[in-house]
C-alpha cells in the first residue's frame, strides 16, 4: 500500500459491538491466535486498535489520521495540511520541493507518522480510544501487540518491527540496537518514570509479558533504582539487576494465578499473604513434594531476599 493510497478514506461505517465481535473471533480462529476472552473485552472496551473493514470483493476508505498540529482526525490529513497548515515550517520545507516529487511525499509522511504518534500515546495514556496503526489489520490484536519505529514513529505489529526498521527510509547509517522491541517500547508512555541509567538497564531486556509487567509495577522499578544507585555503573551486575526485577514479576503472575486478590507486588509483602508467596515460590522453582526437593533451588534462594528489600 502506497502512502497515497493510506491517505484515502471515506465517512467510517459505525459497527455493531456483537457482531464486530462474531466477526473477529472468526478471523483469530481463522488465523491461529489466541481467543482470550480477556483480549477480546479490552479490544472492544477502552483501547481500541482500528481494523480493517475490507472484503474480498469491495475496500473500504474510512481510514483517518490526525492532524500534528490541530490534533483532528481528518480523511485526507495531507491535503489538510497543505491547505490549512502551509505557514509551518515543516510544511513549508515540504512544500518548497515539486508537489508529488519523493521528497515532498516523504517530508509530509513524517508529519503524517508524527500526528498519528502522538494521538496513540494520548490515547494509551488516557487507556481509552482507538489507536490507529501504520496498515490495518484484518484480525483482532490488543494495544500492547503494536509498537512505533524508532525511526518514523509509525505504529507496526511488534513482531515486524524488525523487518520494517530494515528499510526505514529514517533509519540513519550505523549500527542500531538489538532489543528492537524493547528499544522502541520506550516511546510509548510509562505509568512510572525511570532515570536513564535504569532505562538502560530495561532496554537489554528481551520484550516480553514479563517485561511490560516490569515496567508497569512501580515497587520493582523501585527497586532497580536502589540497585543501579548502589553498583548500577559496574557492567557485570546489570544482568543481575535485569533478573532480580524479572524474578519478582514471575512470582507476581504466579502468585496472581493462585490468588485471585494478588494484582501487584504490594499486595504480597504483607503477613496474611506469606502462604501465598510460599505456594508461588514452589510452584516458580519445581518443588517436588515427594522428594521435599527443588528443581531449581537457586531462585528459591534468591527470592528470600529480594521482597524483604522491597
Amino acid at each position: 500500500m502506497s502512502e497515497e493510497e493510506e491517505d484515502i478514506d471515506d465517512e467510517p461505517t459505525e459497527v455493531d459491538d456483537e457482531v464486530a465481535k462474531k466477526v473477529i473471533t472468526k478471523k483469530v480462529v481463522k488465523t491461529g491466535m489466541k481467543t482470550d476472552e480477556n483480549v477480546l473485552e479490552c479490544s472492544l472496551k477502552g483501547v481500541k486498535v482500528k481494523m480493517s473493514s475490507n472484503t474480498p470483493h469491495k475496500r473500504v476508505y474510512y481510514k483517518k489520521n490526525y492532524c500534528l498540529y490541530c490534533e483532528k482526525p481528518f480523511g485526507k490529513v495531507t491535503r489538510h495540511l497543505m491547505r490549512k497548515h502551509q505557514d509551518e515550517v515543516d510544511i513549508a520545507k515540504a512544500l518548497a520541493h515539486k508537489q508529488g516529487s519523493t521528497m515532498c511525499s516523504f517530508l509530509l509522511s513524517k508529519i503524517r507518522n508524527k500526528g498519528k504518534y502522538i494521538h496513540n500515546c494520548s490515547v494509551k495514556s488516557a487507556r481509552q480510544g482507538q489507536m490507529v496503526p501504520k496498515r490495518q489489520t484484518t484480525y483482532l490484536l490488543s494495544a500492547t501487540d503494536f509498537l512505533p519505529c524508532y525511526f518514523c514513529l509509525a505504529m507496526y505489529i511488534r513482531t515486524d518491527l524488525w523487518r520494517h526498521q530494515r528499510r526505514c527510509k529514517l533509519r540513519p547509517d550505523g549500527p542500531v540496537k538489538r532489543k528492537v522491541q524493547t528499544y522502541c517500547s520506550f516511546l510509548l508512555p510509562m505509568d512510572h518514570p525511570v532515570s536513564d541509567g535504569l532505562k538502560k538497564i530495561l532496554e537489554d531486556m528481551t520484550y516480553d509479558a514479563v517485561t511490560r509487567r516490569v515496567k508497569s509495577n512501580q515497587l520493582i522499578l523501585s527497586l532497580g533504582e536502589r540497585m543501579f544507585l548502589k553498583n548500577g555503573e559496574v557492567g557485570c551486575h546489570r544482568a543481575d539487576m535485569r533478573n532480580k526485577m524479572r524474578e519478582l514479576t514471575r512470582l507476581v503472575l504466579v502468585a496472581r494465578d493462585l490468588d485471585k486478590d494478588t494484582v501487584f507486588l504490594k499486595d504480597l509483602i504483607t503477613p496474611a499473604k506469606f502462604n501465598t508467596v510460599l505456594a508461588a515460590v514452589k510452584k516458580m522453582t519445581g518443588f517436588d513434594h515427594l522428594t521435599n526437593r527443588f528443581a531449581v533451588p537457586s531462585t528459591a534462594l534468591k527470592l528470600r531476599h529480594s521482597p524483604m528489600k522491597v
